[in-house]
């Protein structure tokens, strides 16, 4: 996750090696509010999450939330979350999280400028290809004519 993609409030959080990924202390808490829309991965531990509302596709949602290690939680931007480590028996003490941007959604024309770019080009090798092939015809026409055309070099 880039710094400019979430805002933490806790010192209970210490960032790991790997970007994007942060170690939570079990019993510890982190507020997350991201500025862009991502995923929430919980590569290892449970977490509790109590979301803010509202939940309009379950009404009787309370917002909290316990999530195991190898799910993950879509958050939108903006969206206010507590994040706490919940260790259950017998598991993790710690909890391991990753966060990752939603693909951002390209506009009609952003989309097309690179496919676009690439025709051009590749229409611009056939055009060449093809003016090189009309050179070697007329020659070859001329050879066969028995007038003298002369190859002309292009490098």
């Amino acid at each position: 996750m880039s710094d400019r993609a979430l805002a933490l409030s806790a010192l209970s959080v210490s960032r790991t090696a790997a970007a994007g990924g942060w170690v939570l202390a079990a019993g510890h808490a982190i507020t997350l509010r991201p500025q862009v829309a991502g995923m929430l991965h919980i590569t290892q531990g449970r977490i509790w999450v109590t979301e803010n509302g509202p939940h309009p596709a379950q009404p009787d949602r309370c917002g909290d939330v316990f999530v195991q290690a190898g799910a993950s939680l879509a958050l939108r931007a903006g969206q206010c979350v507590v994040v706490e480590s919940y260790a259950a028996p017998g598991s993790a003490a710690e909890a391991r999280l990753h966060w990752t941007d939603a693909p951002r959604r390209l506009s009609w024309p952003a989309r097309i400028a690179e496919p676009a770019a690439e025709l051009r080009l590749a229409l611009a090798h056939v055009g060449q290809a093809l003016g090189q092939v009309a050179a070697a015809l007329g020659r070859l026409t001329g050879g066969l004519l028995g007038l003298d055309v002369p190859a002309r070099r292009s490098w």
